[in-house]
């Protein structure tokens, strides 16, 4: 079969073009013929050659929204692709089965979250959004769905054809991030002897509890650890956070890696002590799948979140969830975490590798 991924943006702040990097090489030995469009730009090429070198790249160029869809339309017409995989429900990624103009082709689109609960936009940017959701079951072949939260909205509607249009997918690890450069990690390893290491990585905006962070980091620094909170990934409230770090001193504490290659994550991952994913208990939340818990889990340390969406669905067990929104009990959690010797066992980590999801997604496909 002849899959084409349809992204949009640069991978190193568009998370969403994940899944196509992570499933790529799977699904080609699977048997499968992938092509990715995507936006021609360093982070994207860096990411491709690294995670999916046997993939076939078809780059646009940026441009206005218009012009990004028609490039797009004019690489699938020289494609032909028997299955059309759109990565993102937007305005960018507005290409559907009326609108692609190939025959006998299949085309799903996935939701890693419910764009139109999104409070930070516009009430008109949400609506907008909003009658695009209404309109996927119409449109589409089938909805792929990153939490069960997703599926459960979409399956209830009574716009949906039925359960099998819908596959429910949360994100998952690639292998590669085991693969370990032993000069660095020596080298990195030593450079945070003696400390315990905390880990955050994803957005930094106040939204995704990157201000309750620091919040955490100011409590943890009056308990005397010897610790260093290690955030990597950038946001628009990276700034604020950076001045509120170096208004309470915790410029030894607290430290920001930016962007971080790919190739070089797992380094980072396995000198980390613990892990943490804030979430909120808002629609928001519980409907997006944060990635970063997918390639925390196979690192077997303990991770610091809370009961909400995919990280219950994860984690049930969890000895490390706070209550959501309190800076304080998330110090206590990471404190908690930091004074166990204990290795989380996780014996299903194969369940939530790309390779699984991609064998989902071909039976799945199949079937439509």
């Amino acid at each position: 079969m002849k899959i084409c991924f349809v992204t949009t943006g640069d991978v190193s702040v568009m998370a969403t073009m994940k899944r196509s990097t992570g499933m790529a090489e799977s699904l080609i030995r699977l048997g499968n013929v992938v092509s990715i469009i995507a936006l021609d730009c360093p982070a994207n090429r860096e990411r491709f050659s690294y995670e999916c070198p046997n993939a076939k790249i078809l780059y646009f160029s940026k441009a206005s929204v218009t012009r990004e869809q028609q490039q797009k339309k004019d690489l699938l017409h020289l494609e032909a692709p028997d299955l059309v995989y759109v990565a993102s429900l937007g305005f960018r990624n507005w290409l559907h089965r009326f609108n692609i103009n190939t025959p006998n082709t299949r085309c799903v689109v996935e939701h890693s979250e419910l764009t139109s609960s999104i409070k930070n936009f516009s009430h008109s940017r949400r609506w907008a959004y909003r009658f695009l959701e209404f309109l996927c079951p119409f449109i589409y072949d089938g909805q792929v769905v990153a939490s069960k939260y997703l599926y459960n909205h979409f399956l209830n509607s009574i716009l949906t054809k039925g359960a099998e249009k819908i596959l429910y997918s949360p994100y998952a690890f690639n292998k590669n991030i085991l693969v370990l450069d032993k000069v660095k990690l020596r080298s990195l390893r030593e450079e945070y002897k003696g400390q315990k290491v905390v880990l955050y990585m994803g957005t930094l905006r106040g939204n995704y509890g990157f201000f309750d962070l620091i919040e955490a980091a100011i409590i943890l620094k009056k308990q005397n650890i010897n610790l260093r909170l290690l955030v990597i990934g950038g946001g628009s409230h990276k700034d604020l956070g950076m001045a509120m770090v170096k208004k309470k001193k915790l410029d030894k504490v607290v430290k920001f890696l930016g962007y971080v290659q790919e190739e070089d994550l797992g380094m980072y991952f396995k000198i980390a002590d613990v892990f943490v994913s804030p979430l909120y208990n808002t629609t928001q939340d519980w409907a997006r799948c944060p990635g970063k818990l997918f390639m925390y889990y196979p690192f077997n340390r303990p991770i610091v979140t809370c009961r909400v969406g995919e990280a219950l669905e994860l984690l049930p067990d969890n000895e490390y969830f706070y209550n959501e929104g309190s800076a304080s009990d998330m110090a206590d959690k990471i404190q908690k975490g930091l004074d166990s010797n204990i290795v989380i066992s996780r014996c299903d980590v194969s369940q939530h590798e790309w390779k699984a999801r991609s064998q989902d997604l071909i039976t799945w496909s199949q079937k439509l």
